[in-house]
C-alpha cells in the first residue's frame, strides 16, 4: 500500500484523502494473531521500502531510529521473555538489509 501510493506520486498521479469516508474491518483477524507476518514481514518490508525511497540524509535518520527500534525491542522482549520475537525481529532486518544489497536499483 505504502509503496503503491508512492509510486504514484513520483509519477505525479493524483493520491487523496477522503476524511469522510469509512471502511470498517475486524481488526486483525487474518494477521495481528500470527508473529511472522506481524513483526518479520512488517519489519523487513518496512525497512526495504523505506532505504529505497529515502536520500542519504534520510539514511543516516534512519539507521539511527533502527538502533534506537532494536534497543527498545531488546529490553521489551527481554523483560516479557518473548525473545523468540526479538530474534524474529533481528531476522527481518537482516533479509530486509540481505534484499536492500541484492536490489542495486535502489536509490
Amino acid at each position: 500500500d505504502v509503496e503503491f501510493s508512492i509510486q504514484l506520486q513520483k509519477q505525479n498521479k493524483f493520491v487523496s484523502v477522503f476524511p469522510e469516508l469509512a471502511l470498517l474491518h475486524k481488526k486483525g483477524k487474518t494477521c495481528h494473531k500470527d508473529s511472522y507476518y506481524t513483526t518479520y514481514l512488517y519489519q523487513r518490508n518496512r525497512l526495504v521500502i523505506s532505504w529505497k525511497y529515502s536520500n542519504s540524509i534520510r539514511k543516516i535518520f534512519l539507521l539511527i531510529i533502527l538502533s534506537k527500534d532494536i534497543t527498545k525491542r531488546f529490553f521489551r522482549d527481554f523483560q516479557n521473555k518473548k525473545m523468540d520475537s526479538f530474534y524474529l525481529f533481528i531476522q527481518a532486518l537482516g533479509e530486509g538489509a540481505k534484499m536492500i544489497i541484492r536490489n542495486k536499483k535502489t536509490p
